[in-house]
């Protein structure tokens, strides 16, 4: 019998109509009342953090502040997890971490990264997934792997949670979110909707001092910015996964995402007012197809995907005496197959070939204003446009023996990129083509050893190596204005930068994990800042050597039936080595990272979270930023038969998260800067999660089928 179903993905809907000559076996297809369980309500908390052999897993639900924060204020509560003022993430004191989402790149910048992160509300994350050491299977880019799990339930139905959530600071801010899933034996639709307005200040002050030869101080200037941030954001991601029979599972996904800025800049120099306004609209679109095949019994897999990714913004900067307008357009298109061959029970080979192709075409009008007359002057314009194209392959394999584990991985990625601009007057002179091509080797090597029978105790130890390639954002050569005497300038010569890593971890079942890591660095991406006529212009350069040696240590530990504390402690030095024609950068510190998190579990339907952090003195941009610290807490009050929940919660308590920062190695200059951000907020958020709890009984067939459908 031919039986048509019809998919809404997105905005537009898709009829799959589907024969279906090899079924499923009856007794997974059909579904006799008697075969359904009674309504199953959940009242276990799930713990913050599950510890395995290669990576962390954060179950966001444990985060009762979640409802109310948006996706990257979930990671900035992340153990581990650190967010710049910058909105930059690092995982474990290590810039240029990729982030995924259900497994697949999002091929952002980190001012647009941030930005989609915004319109993620915190509700609709399931899983975190902390990934230091990836094995070849993942793109060898990034220093470390975050790993964003959306929710999509596998209860059969429809099922789904809504939110929605307030915070007051000095402005207003609102999170709206909705996830919902269609779930049968066969296909399951799944759905997840966020909507973000905020409005949020920061104010910062900097006093500068300009020295003369003799490093004295000559002249001494104030610099207050206070700039108001407004955004609206909104996304969308739809998928379906089909089960085609026993053996093979169709997916497809889309996704959308739609943000503005409006941003104005009131900044004084020595008490002379200026106003700076800049905005900003982007449109985000990826369409993603995959099927996943079992060969046979015996465990054989094929897997392929294909992607296709749109993105496009629209920045205007207004100034006095200009106007800059900088549009970009962005397609990537990526390919990837994956096999999977057993040997035996306790081995296995692994085999994949993925290509990407990358173009970004960028603009840049500048357009002076006429002071003495009205109207505008003559416009000037540039072009930049830049293309990418990555081939890789990877092999790896795993054995497994009563308590030794071995994984070895071998990853090849050949690169070419080739690029066409002019830079601006402003510039370093004229860029017209500019070529890279490269081919690297990343090597991955995981062993993991049981130091007793049951399992309790392990020890690990993982070496790869990483890069880190500059992205579209970086090399785009022309200027852009933080304010009217802090300059940022991309790089078209920035080459990749290369990271070796290794590292012993020993694990004590799920309440203790320490590990110490050691990490090498060449060709560091660094924004290396420099002066000309009292502006501050700051350009990604290639710095020759960083080196990091990190202890890090985590504990969770019950204290009573009702109260479970989770403690965090790293402890890390690195410094940057400049040389190359940057002596002025030698500097190194010893900085710590203290995360504590206290739950408790008063009752089925009372729970609460308190919880802070404590960063101690880091280096950040040719600047020494001095400790901090923060708390934050949280109630929750589970209602409608636990199917809802009212949380209230507060961030920066005594609103002490203030960056303070003294600069070095500038050429007879001296910076001493305080940053003040609308951190402290207060907030109140309502879940419900809706639909039929059945739970049916299912063979181990439709079992199986369900984790490949989670695999995809």
């Amino acid at each position: 019998m031919k039986k048509q179903y019809l998919i809404p993905v997105l905005f537009f809907p898709v009829a799959l109509a589907a024969q279906t000559p090899d079924p499923l076996p009856a007794q997974d297809t059909i579904m006799k009342k008697d075969t359904l369980l009674k309504e199953v309500i959940v009242t276990h908390r799930k713990p913050l953090l599950t510890h395995a052999i290669d990576r962390t897993i954060v179950n966001v639900d444990a985060m009762i502040s979640a409802a109310t924060s948006n996706a990257l204020e979930v990671l900035g509560k992340t153990p581990g997890v650190t967010v710049d003022q910058n909105s930059v993430l690092s995982l474990n004191g290590r810039s240029g971490v990729q982030v995924l989402i259900n497994g697949r790149p999002t091929y952002l910048s980190a001012p647009d990264l941030a930005a989609y992160l915004r319109s993620l509300p915190g509700s609709s994350i399931d899983k975190i997934e902390l990934i230091e050491n990836p094995p070849a299977r993942y793109d060898a880019s990034g220093s470390a792997l975050i790993n964003l799990q959306l929710k999509r339930s596998s209860i059969m139905g429809i099922n789904g949670q809504l939110s929605s959530g307030y915070s007051q600071g000095n402005y207003p801010r609102s999170n709206q979110g909705l996830n919902l899933t269609y779930y049968t034996p066969r296909l399951r639709w799944y759905n997840n909707l966020g909507y973000n307005t905020e409005t949020s200040f920061t104010r910062d002050r900097s006093e500068r001092t300009y020295q003369n030869e003799d490093l004295q101080p000559e002249i001494v200037q104030l610099l207050e910015n206070k700039t108001i941030f407004k955004r609206k954001t909104y996304g969308i991601q739809s998928g379906v996964d089909y089960t085609l029979n026993a053996k093979t599972t169709l997916g497809m996904l889309a996704r959308y995402n739609y943000g503005t800025n409006n941003d104005r800049i009131d900044f004084q120099l020595d008490k002379i007012p200026a106003t700076f306004r800049q905005q900003q609209q982007r449109r985000n679109l990826a369409l993603n197809m995959n099927i996943l095949t079992k060969l046979d019994a015996a465990g054989r897999e094929l897997s392929g995907e294909f992607n296709y990714m749109l993105y496009n913004s629209k920045q205007d900067q207004e100034m006095n005496d200009f106007n800059l307008y900088l549009p970009t357009n962005m397609k990537v298109l990526t390919f990837n197959t994956d096999y999977i061959h057993p040997l035996g029970k306790k081995a296995k080979l692994e085999a994949g070939y993925k290509a990407s192709y990358v173009r970004s075409t960028n603009r840049y009008d500048y357009t002076p204003v006429n002071t003495s007359q009205p109207g505008w002057g003559e416009k000037e314009s540039f072009p930049f446009d830049f293309e990418e194209t990555i081939q890789a392959g990877y092999i790896s394999g795993q054995q497994k023996w009563k308590r030794l584990g071995v994984q070895l991985g071998l990853r090849a990625e050949y690169t070419n990129n080739n690029g066409f601009g002019k830079s601006t007057s402003g510039g370093v002179g004229e860029v017209e083509r500019f070529r890279m091509d490269y081919l690297k080797l990343f090597p991955t090597l995981h062993l993991s050893y049981q130091l007793d029978s049951a399992g309790h105790n392990n020890l690990v130890l993982m070496a790869n190596r990483r890069i880190n390639r500059p992205n579209y954002y970086l090399m785009n050569p022309y200027i852009l204005y933080d304010d009217r005497y802090n300059y940022n300038q991309g790089n078209p010569f920035l080459q990749p930068q290369i990271m070796d890593r290794y590292e012993i971890k020993f694990m004590r079942k799920q309440w203790l994990q320490t590990a110490f890591a050691y990490s090498r660095f060449k060709g560091v991406i660094f924004p290396v800042a420099r002066v000309q006529d009292s502006v501050v212009i700051r350009r990604n350069e290639n710095v020759a050597l960083g080196q990091m040696f990190i202890l890090n240590n985590q504990v969770t530990q019950r204290i009573n039936k009702w109260w479970n504390l989770q403690t965090s402690i790293r402890v890390l030095y690195a410094w940057l080595e400049g040389k190359d024609g940057h002596p002025t950068i030698d500097a190194g510190a010893l900085m710590m990272r203290i995360n504590l998190r206290n739950d408790f579990n008063f009752s089925e339907t009372w729970q609460a979270e308190f919880g802070g952090s404590y960063n101690s003195r880091d280096i950040n941009v040719q600047s020494f930023t001095k400790s901090i610290f923060e708390c934050y807490g949280s109630i929750q009050k589970k209602i409608l038969k636990s199917k809802g929940s009212i949380r209230l919660s507060v961030e920066d308590i005594f609103r002490s998260w203030v960056y303070r920062n003294r600069s070095f190695g500038l050429e007879q200059l001296a910076i001493d800067q305080r940053l003040y951000a609308d951190s402290q907020r207060f907030g109140l958020a309502f879940t419900w999660s809706f639909g039929k709890k059945s739970i049916p009984k299912k063979s181990r067939n439709l079992e199986q089928a369900g984790e490949e459908r989670n695999r995809l």
